[in-house]
């Protein structure tokens, strides 16, 4: 079955590296490719420069990016909004499902809006599940 429908996630860590939000968004993005729908990823990559593949059935848009130093093997974009144009007008997404609320969807978030595209979003993070791992404490983010 081929449907037309081009869904475009974001997510600031997707597999290889590890945590519950990339891979909730992995599985989202192959069970709906094996669907027939046309989707896409955009998460940060492990280098300086923009890399596209297409990883079971799913075109993956790993942004340039920097890696978290307090996190081994994880890196963010913070600075997604320079790419963010060249994704869009590559994959051409009629809808955008943002899974966090980091760098990459945000910046995502303000490219839709400007290309009047439709977006939701789903949130996969808990903040409990980062504070053992930063200097934040608990009662501080009340």
């Amino acid at each position: 079955m081929q449907n037309n429908l081009r869904i475009l996630l974001t997510i600031e860590v997707y597999p290889p590296e590890l945590n519950g939000s990339g891979i909730a968004t992995k599985r989202i993005a192959e069970g709906l490719a094996s669907r027939g729908y046309n989707v896409g990823v955009i998460c940060s990559g492990d280098s300086l420069e923009m890399q596209k593949s297409i990883e079971n059935g799913v075109t993956v848009y790993r942004l340039s990016s920097i890696p978290v130093f307090a996190r081994k093997n994880y890196h963010f974009s913070p600075f997604a909004r320079s790419s963010m144009g060249k994704v869009f007008s590559d994959f051409k997404p009629d809808i955008l499902h943002i899974a966090d609320h980091f760098f990459v969807s945000s910046a995502a978030n303000i490219e839709a809006k400007k290309r009047k595209i439709k977006v939701i979003g789903t949130n996969h993070f808990h903040p409990d599940n980062i504070l053992p791992h930063s200097n934040i404490s608990k009662e501080s983010m009340i």
